[in-house]
């Protein structure tokens, strides 16, 4: 198949700010929603009610207790364990909440589901979309400013002095007009309605919200892999790449392009790091230098590609790929790409490098857990 080279656009559409630190990123969030003046549309894969949850509840509820219109879209799954706890306190405040796909087997979240119809209509469709979950991470505060990244509304985020676990991870802030595309972009998916890529779709920010939208991000994605000249640095938290990105990943060791992965030692899904060395001896002949992060889950999902850079909530797994939603966005402004340079050169300092004498010899279980790769 023919490689298309997409254009590098100017960064004049907005000025994204960097975040590696999750206090500053939740407290910078925070900030906009206290001063908002029209709508927050604020949807994440997982809100669970610690201290950063809390605090996210109170500040929704006071600005929808002000006029401003707050609507909350949270995964079934990925909230299940606070999500009913969490919809009754905003839903009190005068916020619209929303699950996207609740299990069928937690009818006390059905009621907050996007699915419509009576109670069985509602159970035999999400028995069939149980797979397909909304792995978004975004808030839109009045069309005016957005964050995207890996970050969730959990302490896990936070340093550990702060009662949280010390996950790794980058987000950024971008105002202007990336705001107002994601937040028609959160319109479409708040609503259920077809979406259609528009202005700014894979130069700006790349979501997979039809078959149309997953097919063009999927290509775009491997195509970045493809045309790098340079180099190719990646972090992702949970590393089963497919069969496009595993031959383009090769490929780009052989042309010489500086291949680097950063992936997790230690996951909070047991069995990803096994599922991710069955990868490694192929990539290590071929060039590649692996990293393993050390200090804490790695939960990061950043991909550079020469001077682009693509960041939010998407990994280089099958999930991301074939089954879930994703928001990204495309970042092209010099001095983010020298800042997560920085970032990630600080993060393989914190890894076990690993060599290919480590993984000449596959333990036969982790071949096993290879098979299922496919629902990872």
């Amino acid at each position: 198949m023919e490689t298309t080279i997409y254009p590098i656009q100017s960064s004049n559409w907005g000025d994204p700010q960097l975040f590696s630190d999750a206090e500053k990123f939740f407290s910078s969030m925070l900030d906009s929603i206290a001063f908002a003046k029209e709508r927050i549309d604020f949807q994440f894969y997982i809100f669970e009610l610690g201290e950063i949850g809390r605090r996210y509840v109170e500040a929704l509820g006071d600005a929808a207790s002000r006029g401003v219109r707050v609507r909350v879209l949270i995964d079934g799954i990925g909230s299940q364990r606070d999500g009913q706890m969490i919809a009754q306190h905003l839903n009190l405040d005068g916020v619209d909440v929303k699950i996207y796909h609740p299990p069928p087997w937690q009818a006390r979240l059905h009621r907050w589901s996007r699915q419509k119809g009576n109670r069985v209509r509602k159970l035999i469709s999400l028995l069939f979309k149980i797979n397909r979950r909304n792995h978004q991470k975004c808030c839109v505060v009045d069309n005016e400013i957005v964050w995207i990244g890996s970050l969730n509304i959990s302490d896990n985020h936070l340093e550990c002095h702060a009662g949280g676990q010390s996950w790794r991870d980058y987000a950024v802030s971008i105002n202007g007009e990336m705001a107002q595309s994601l937040g028609r972009n959160f319109d479409t998916l708040w609503d259920d309605r077809p979406s259609h890529p528009e202005r700014g779709f894979l130069s700006r920010y790349i979501h997979n919200r039809n078959l149309v939208a997953r097919r063009l991000k999927n290509r775009f994605v491997v195509e970045r892999i493809r045309s790098a000249q340079t180099r190719l640095w990646i972090a992702s938290a949970y590393f089963a790449p497919p069969g496009q990105v595993r031959r383009a990943l090769l490929v780009a060791c052989k042309r010489g392009v500086d291949v680097r992965l950063i992936l997790s030692k230690e996951s909070d899904v047991p069995m990803f790091p096994g599922i991710s060395r069955c990868y490694y001896k192929a990539l290590l002949r071929a060039g590649a230098k692996i990293y393993e992060y050390r200090p804490a889950v790695l939960h990061a999902k950043v991909l550079i590609s020469d001077e682009l850079c693509v960041l939010g909530s998407s990994n280089i797994n099958y999930r991301s790929f074939f089954h879930d939603l994703e928001l990204d966005v495309v970042l092209y402004d010099k001095s983010i790409i020298r800042q997560l340079e920085r970032e990630l050169e600080l993060d393989m300092a914190d890894c076990d490098e690993v060599k290919v004498s480590a993984v000449q010899k596959l333990d036969w279980r982790l071949s096993l857990l290879h098979y299922i790769r496919y629902w990872m």
